[in-house]
């Protein structure tokens, strides 16, 4: 078992490692907070395969606590990945979690039950992570290091983080820049959907923390109007306001988070209210002129107007299809 955790990153992490296991010709199943259940999958596995598992904080919290409310065993509390990799730990959920330490408490017990014979996989560049190294009982492996070897400049740190993993398994890193040259992106996730009058619709539904705005923002070549909003998880927009001020012309705000979205950003750029997905898209066009981005990436959960972030996705998408 292969498991995944962190703020962001974890899909493309996780599909990125079980495209580089099929490459090498091992057999692999790719499954858990991804979207397809672990427990769905458990009769069609064999002792010869890999599971990569995608892990939510929610999920560490309960199956290596252990949920008082629920009978589910020892089982669930022993849980041990061979490969544990944490991606980063980045402001989230703070609207379940009382404080940071908490949150990141629940995405490091992912080491919990590893012994000598595991591995884990950790970013160097986090200092919670890095502090935590000499206390694990797994090999370590530091991947976006300060001071990785010079054929690693180049690759970000999803990339990264799937070399140090391949690494660990004796997959040749040959294998792994294959797949990441073919390697199309993940639904949600910057995805390119139409360009429409010189003006480019990007799809982030799946950014919903400030620290991944920040990335898809960087990766912005355009001016860009923004779409966001949602169910707040009491995070900190304040920080972006930097960047927002340098790549964003126009900001859309909808949901429930769109008052503290005019508060954190309404004397740096335009804020404009929406109710509806449609009525934000609508609106974005109406900012937007050839050469600009008209960009969904919310910063907030869905649950205010969707029923997940896919939901989202696909409702901006088929608005945007739709447009004449």
């Amino acid at each position: 078992m292969i498991a995944v955790t962190g703020s962001n990153g974890k899909t493309t992490t996780t599909t990125l490692i079980d495209l580089a296991l099929k490459a090498a010709g091992r057999e692999s199943c790719l499954c858990g907070n991804i979207g397809i259940p672990f427990s769905g999958q458990a009769d069609l596995l064999n002792d010869k395969g890999y599971v990569v598992l995608e892990v939510s904080s929610f999920q560490l919290e309960s199956l290596l606590a252990g949920d008082p409310r629920q009978n589910w065993g020892e089982g669930f509390r022993v849980f041990r990945p061979r490969v544990a990799v944490v991606l980063n730990i980045n402001e989230n959920h703070l609207d379940r979690h009382s404080d940071m330490d908490e949150y990141a408490a629940a995405k490091t017990r992912i080491f919990q039950n590893q012994t000598a014979a595991d591995f884990a996989v950790i970013n160097g560049r986090d200092q919670r992570l890095t502090a935590l190294a000499p206390s694990l009982k797994a090999a370590v492996s530091f991947f976006n290091s300060p001071s990785q070897p010079a054929e690693l400049n180049g690759f970000d740190p999803n990339q990264l983080a799937v070399i140090a993993v391949a690494q660990a398994l004796g997959i040749p890193g040959e294998v792994c820049r294959r797949v990441f040259a073919a390697f199309p992106g993940v639904e949600h996730r910057l995805e390119k959907v139409r360009e429409l009058d010189g003006v480019l619709y990007v799809n982030d539904s799946k950014a919903t923390t400030a620290d991944s705005g920040r990335w898809a923002l960087r990766q912005m070549k355009r001016p860009v109007v923004m779409i966001c909003g949602g169910r707040d998880k009491h995070l900190d927009f304040m920080v972006l306001r930097d960047i927002v001020g340098e790549k964003v012309k126009a900001l859309i705000a909808i949901g429930e988070a769109k008052d503290k979205l005019q508060q954190a950003f309404g004397h740096i750029v335009a804020v404009s209210f929406a109710q509806t997905m449609a009525e934000a898209v609508n609106l974005a066009r109406s900012h937007a002129v050839a050469g600009d981005c008209v960009l969904l990436s919310p910063l907030c959960a869905s649950f205010d107007m969707f029923d997940n972030f896919e939901h989202r996705g696909k409702v901006f998408k088929d608005i945007v299809y739709l447009l004449k």
